[in-house]
């Protein structure tokens, strides 16, 4: 269920849910209310965000049994719109009440859908402008733009 809710938003509603097929090892997602795809038809752009879904439910699910762990994301949102990189910004913004979140990025437009989304109480940028920070209810959420270099 929380995969779906993940998928739902990162998808900014396309997609509704995500189903295990019964006796398969494979998933398929649910398009508008009834329409079934396999994860193979998806875009890679969706797929991507299928397994981001994935993963904040995985990590959702490991941290009511044990101790939560800090999240470490570096460059998810590359193949993602703009439409759907501020959705995914806005999800990991809400999984930074729950968990440290450390994300990597190299895009500074990136950056500044963090920014421009963040609580401003307490939120923080450097002067030079390659790190976001800001505590969310109970976490923090740290955002490092780190400079491409080409060799």
């Amino acid at each position: 269920q929380s995969a779906s809710r993940y998928f739902r938003e990162l998808t900014l509603g396309r997609y509704s849910r995500v189903e295990s097929v019964v006796g398969e090892e494979r998933f398929e997602v649910i398009e508008g209310e009834s329409r079934r795809k396999p994860v193979t038809r998806l875009s890679t752009g969706t797929a991507q965000q299928l397994y981001l879904a994935m993963r904040f439910a995985l990590i959702e699910e490991y941290s009511h049994n044990a101790e939560p762990l800090p999240v470490i994301m570096d460059d998810v949102l590359v193949n993602f719109d703009p439409e759907r990189a501020r959705a995914a910004c806005s999800a990991v913004l809400g999984l930074s009440e729950q968990f440290q979140v450390v994300f990597l990025t190299c895009h500074p437009q990136t950056v500044e859908y963090f920014r421009a989304m963040a609580p401003q109480d307490g939120a923080s940028a450097s002067s030079a402008g390659g790190a976001f920070s800001g505590p969310g209810q109970r976490r923090s959420m740290t955002v490092i733009e780190l400079p491409v270099r080409v060799a």
